[in-house]
């Protein structure tokens, strides 16, 4: 080159872009001004991907890919024009360019015939875009293709004898951009078929002694030669001819076998084909024919009621009257021999057509006894046969529940039928001579052959009243389904006394009704279930639906024309109801307590009664009208070795003057009876436990009182468990005794013979809380021994069991029991604390509750503050001026004797717990108590009391003050003996006398201890609370409450104060049915004295149980007026007397101030409402 010779010139961009798939980057890369020939070279990163030629142009070695390759390269392009060069590097980048799908399947299917499945077709996409399939051309309405998958199937599964045997057909696949094509091929394949079996049905009757059974038809799509085989369980009582004709290879026998199973096969060589066939051999029928009559009657529907039930249940045979009332039954000639003693029954709905009246607008029943009670060789079902329903229900009254339709044809049912017949024949022979009607006459067409006295008006009469019938059955069976979860029938009838009615001559508005229900319970939650039976009798039903009572009249309308026919208003209105019911457990196991296998029963009963034609069932004390609840567990074990004992529970109880006994107040008086025999002898002795208040018992918690209305929730192994464990013998009397909880007794019963006595005879010994009632009773047929009380009545009672030589000590123990332990009973409802204000005398009254899981006595004074100068005063100076004392009521024991060692406690706080920073002191000494009986009777508590208590002489009583872990304890002895004699009287002055009794013996004990122990009079406080505690139990003694509670522990609560307030008070009241008494309120004169109004309420409680109701009282006022300055206002209760017989019930009022301000001593006071019917339930009562 010259001096001017210029260097070569690259154009264009350094960066180029290509798309993919081609080889062509670039042309004419560069320029020289000179013209000389160029030369290139590569270099660079990517250089070996590129090519470049001698004129420039760039590409690609091999064209790139997107998805596979890179996307960005990089080349550096030298250019020299021999003299000069020159560099660049570019940057190549790859385009990304959508790309069509392509074919990865086979052109060609092949397909075996009679399959719909072809194959897939596949393709992919270099982009991996969602590819759609689809099909075109000339086959291609023979196909589906899925759209997503692309996998092919026939419409139709070809046939290769019959369809074609290629098929082209089209796909197209396409990504939504591009598409691409496949033409296919599909060839189908010949495959040998295996036959078909036409029209041979899974189940073939056979008539009896026939040996043709059927023709199997089959064919072969290839024409091939067909075999025909059998096997299955019944294959050798057949045979199959090589046409396919299936025999029995000897005539089937109904009687021997009824049914057969088999398997028929079909063979072409190659391939088999089987079916399962059940071979039915029926057996040869009878018709039983007849018609319904009222008029004829069409559109009934006729049962042979093979299970009694009156229902038309699965499995009876049954027909539909036609338009002249007549029906035919074909059933099996094997079950002839049953159905002819069953009854047939007609349901005869609305809507059905009486030949006579026309459409029937209320449904009823008529039911025949049976073909062979009839007699007749037609069956004619009638009003007239109707009347013979209560022979079913009396004939079937000792099964415990509806036989099934397979059970009507055993044993059970035929016992029935025997028993239907029996009194149908009875029956038929009161008709014929009381009333010159044969039963012929009465299952007879009477429409055809009309008689005097059967004939289609006196039908119609009895019809009538069939609609109610049936009504009062439906409602009542409905009910019973519904609350017992199961289908239950009444299964009510006419009366046999329906019968002199009808027949009598005289007309009549009204006929007897019976009906008897019988059912199984579904077990409740606990797993037992009953069997209960419904029965009443007595009631009537007129031809306008009413129901009445037997004995209604002008002036006495209870009960009569009731238009509800429901099971309450029948049970009301029979003269005799009575629903009882057995429950059983099916895995009950009581081994742990020794019940004897088999012997527990549990039972409830409710029965209603009218008695004497009801004439004077309102008069008060009149039986006519009855109402009884039962409820009873029964068992037995052998606890005591030699003995076997049987135990009962029942909880009857009655009720009279009351047409609805749903309104009876059930007392629901419980008891549990023991009674004991030694083995292989005939002597026993029973012990009775009565539980008068069923809400407070100690003997049983939460005794059952109903078990029918409970049933859901009943489980009868509590109380089994209770009664099993309850003691069972006269040793055990102290122990009973302790278990025994308000007015709780025990009554045992011996039988005895010889002495004097030239019959039977028994000995009573009852014992309650209260050793000093305990009672014994010689009774004989021939004359009545004096009763004796207390421990004459224990001795008693030991040698009439002692004297019996098969009893032994196990029974009576080795001598008579005494009482040690039960000092005597408080005789009032109330105790009072007598306080002072100067001179005056302050009376407080405290009442008390009872916790009987500790034998606990409260009495905390309500309301009311005790003077805190007289405590103070009274601890530093002794019993000279006026010291707090108390007012108690007591019986003592006649005869217990001996120590009583008492502790006295005062706990600073409202309880006997002692915290932090309280304290409390103790006095403890023993009583010597002696006890004995005075000559004095008392009309209220029998013969009279005295006890004697004293603190000996030199006794040492042992004191002690405790605070914060701190004691101070003083033994101190007794200077000289302190007594008290306590003597009883009647239940309203029984007061023990003054200080100069017990209050005196107990406060020259407290003075004594204060003189020793300093700080006891800093011990109460102004505003101070303290708990005092009385413990006897501990040394082994209690003393019975009111109530009628063993007690062993007396404690309260009181409070201190320099300006004591005073609360109003009330004390509880007694009062006999009819009689009216005050309820006063009283408060303090140097109380509070202004002006006001406390409101009464009533609240239903303890129901069941001993608590009233609201209209066994009337209260003159609701409101207790104090005007300002009253001490004492009155208002007055009248106890109403009614007929319930309800013992001693309680009326709890509940007393709330209204106006003004007060407090009371109690928020409730309890009115104690004497029967007039009486109020004690046992064989001696008095009031100790």
């Amino acid at each position: 080159g010259s001096i001017t010779d210029h260097a070569p010139i690259i154009t264009g961009s350094s960066v180029i872009s290509v798309n993919e798939n081609g080889v062509s980057v670039s042309t004419s890369i560069s320029t020289d001004a000179d013209n000389d020939t160029l030369s290139y070279t590569l270099s660079g990163t990517d250089a070996a991907s590129f090519t470049i030629d001698a004129n420039g142009n760039l590409s690609f070695v091999s064209a790139p890919d997107y998805e596979s390759d890179k996307t960005s390269y990089s080349v550096t392009v030298t250019v020299s024009d021999g003299t000069n060069s020159v560099s660049r590097t570019f940057t190549v980048n790859v385009v990304d360019v959508e790309e069509k799908p392509t074919f990865t399947s086979s052109a060609l299917f092949s397909v075996n015939e009679n399959q719909t499945s072809v194959g897939t077709a596949s393709a992919t996409d270099t982009d991996g875009d969602d590819l759609t399939y689809s099909l075109s051309g000339t086959d291609a309405s023979s196909f589906s293709i899925n759209a997503s998958s692309g996998v092919i199937s026939f419409n139709t599964a070809p046939d290769y004898e019959s369809d074609k045997r290629s098929y082209s057909v089209s796909v197209t696949v396409t990504d939504g951009s591009n598409s691409a094509n496949q033409e296919l091929t599909i060839k189908v394949i010949d495959v040998n078929e295996a036959p078909v079996i036409s029209d041979l049905a899974s189940s073939i009757t056979v008539a009896e002694n026939e040996t043709d059974v059927v023709s199997v038809s089959a064919s072969d799509p290839e024409n091939g030669t067909l075999t025909f085989t059998l096997s299955g369980t019944d294959a050798s009582y057949f045979s199959i001819s090589s046409t396919g004709v299936l025999t029995f290879k000897t005539a089937p026998d109904y009687e021997t076998k009824s049914s057969y199973s088999l398997t028929v096969t079909v063979s072409d060589g190659s391939s088999t084909i089987s079916q399962d066939i059940t071979v039915i051999d029926e057996a040869q029928t009878t018709a039983f024919t007849g018609y319904s009559i009222d008029g004829y009657i069409s559109g009934a529907t006729v049962f042979i009621d093979q299970n009694f039930n009156f229902s038309k249940d699965a499995g009876e045979y049954s027909a539909i009257t036609d338009s002249n009332g007549a029906f035919t039954i074909n059933v099996s000639s094997t079950d002839v021999g049953c159905l002819v003693n069953r009854p047939i029954v007609a349901d005869v709905p609305v809507g059905a057509e009486d030949s006579t009246l026309g459409t029937v607008s209320n449904a009823y029943q008529m039911i025949l006894p049976s073909i062979s009670d009839t007699g007749a060789g037609s069956i004619v079902i009638t009003p007239f046969t109707s009347l013979f329903a209560e022979a079913i229900l009396s004939a079937k009254s000792e099964i415990d529940e509806d036989l099934s339709v397979a059970e009507g044809c055993s044993s059970s049912g035929d016992n029935i039928a025997t028993k239907i017949s029996e009194r149908i024949d009875s029956l038929k022979s009161s008709i014929q001579n009381n009333f010159g009607i044969s039963f012929t006459d009465l299952t007879s067409d009477f429409i055809a052959s009309s008689g005097e006295k059967v004939n289609e008006t006196a039908a119609q009469n009895i019809a009538k009243i069939l609609p109610y019938l049936r009504s009062i059955d439906d409602q009542v069976s409905t009910g019973l389904t519904s609350k017992f979860g199961k289908n239950i029938r009444a299964n009510v009838s006419l009366s046999e006394s329906a019968l002199d009615i009808i027949f009598g001559g005289s007309s009549y508005e009204k006929l007897p009704l019976d009906f008897k229900s019988i059912y199984r319970t579904d077990p409740n939650s606990e797993g037992w279930y009953q069997d209960e039976v419904l029965t009443a009798s007595g009631a009537y039903i007129s031809d306008s639906g009413r129901l009445y009572r037997a004995d209604c009249s002008e002036t006495d309308t209870e009960l009569c024309s009731i238009t509800d026919l429901s099971l309450k208003n029948i049970s009301n209105a029979s003269t005799s109801f009575e629903q009882s019911s057995n429950f059983y457990k099916n895995d009950i196991d009581f081994a742990d307590l020794g019940v004897n296998s088999g012997s527990l029963y549990v039972t409830a009963r409710d029965s209603r009664a009218w008695r004497n034609n009801s004439a004077n069932w309102q008069d008060k004390n009149n039986r006519d009208r009855e109402c009884q609840s039962d409820n009873q567990i029964r068992f037995k074990n052998s606890a005591v070795a030699g003995t076997s004992t049987e135990f009962q529970y029942s909880s009857y109880s009655q009720g009279y003057q009351r047409a609805d006994c749903d309104a009876v107040r059930h007392y629901y008086f419980p008891i549990l009876e023991t009674q004991t025999f030694i083995d292989n002898e005939s002597t026993s002795i029973a012990i009775s436990y009565y539980i008068v208040d069923i809400n407070r018992s100690g003997i049983t918690e939460n005794p059952p009182y109903d078990f029918i209305s409970n049933r859901v929730n009943i489980d009868p192994t509590i109380m089994v468990k209770d009664i099993a464990s309850l003691p069972r013998t006269f040793k055990e009397i102290n122990t009973i005794r302790r278990m025994l909880n308000v007015e709780d007794y025990a009554l045992f019963k011996y039988g005895v013979g010889g002495d004097t006595c030239q019959s039977s005879s028994h000995s009573y010994f009852e014992a309650g809380t209260n050793p000093r009632n305990d009672m014994y009773w010689y009774i004989c047929s021939d004359y009545d021994q004096e009763r004796k009380y207390g421990q004459a009545a224990r001795d008693a009672f030991f040698a009439a069991l002692k004297a019996e030589s098969t009893f032994s000590e196990d029974i009576y123990g080795s001598t008579a029991p005494t009482n040690d332990t039960v000092l005597g009973r408080i005789a009032k409802h109330r105790i009072e604390i007598v306080d002072y204000s100067g001179t005056d005398e302050i009376i407080l009254p405290l009442y008390p509750t009872y916790d009987a899981n500790t034998k606990t006595l409260d009495y905390s004074l309500i309301g009311s503050e005790l003077n805190l100068e007289n405590l103070q005063n009274f601890i530093e100076n002794g019993i000279d001026g006026k010291p707090v004392a108390a007012n108690i009521w007591y019986n003592p024991d006649d005869s217990i004797s001996g120590n009583v060692p008492i502790v006295l406690y005062l706990y600073e706080g409202d309880d006997t717990t002692v915290d932090s920073g309280e304290g409390y002191f103790s006095i403890e000494f023993e009583l010597t108590v002696s006890s004995s009986a005075d000559n004095l009777e008392q009309a209220e508590i029998g013969q009279g009391a005295k006890q004697t208590w004293t603190v000996p002489e030199n006794a040492v009583i042992k004191a002690k003050y405790v605070e914060d872990g701190v004691t101070i304890s003083r033994d101190i002895a007794n200077g000289s003996a302190d007594s008290t004699i306590l003597e009883d009287m009647g239940r309203d002055d029984a007061k023990i006398q003054g200080p100069s009794n017990l209050d005196l013996m107990i406060l020259n004990l407290i003075n004594s201890v204060s003189d020793k122990i300093t700080g006891i009079k800093s011990f109460f406080q102004d505003n101070g609370t303290y708990t005092y505690k009385i413990d006897i139990g501990t040394g082994g003694h209690s003393i019975i409450d009111f109530d009628r509670n063993t007690v062993d522990f007396i404690t309260g609560t009181i409070k201190t104060a320099s300006s004591p307030s005073y609360a109003i008070s009330v004390n509880d009241i007694r009062i006999n049915e009819g009689s009216t008494e005050d309820l006063c309120f009283y408060r303090p004169s140097k109380g509070d004295l202004s002006a006001v109004t406390l409101g009464l309420s009533f609240t239903q409680r303890e129901r069941p149980g001993k608590g009233a109701l609201a209209d066994d009282f009337t209260l003159s006022s609701s409101t207790v007026e104090f005007a300002e300055n009253d001490t004492k206002v009155c208002i007055q209760v009248t106890a109403e007397d009614d007929t319930y017989f309800d013992w001693v019930h309680y009326a709890y009022l509940d007393i709330s101030v209204i106006t003004g301000s007060s407090n009371l001593s109690r928020n409730q006071v309890r009115i104690s409402l004497l029967d007039s019917y009486g109020y004690q339930n046992r064989i001696s009562w008095k009031e100790k």
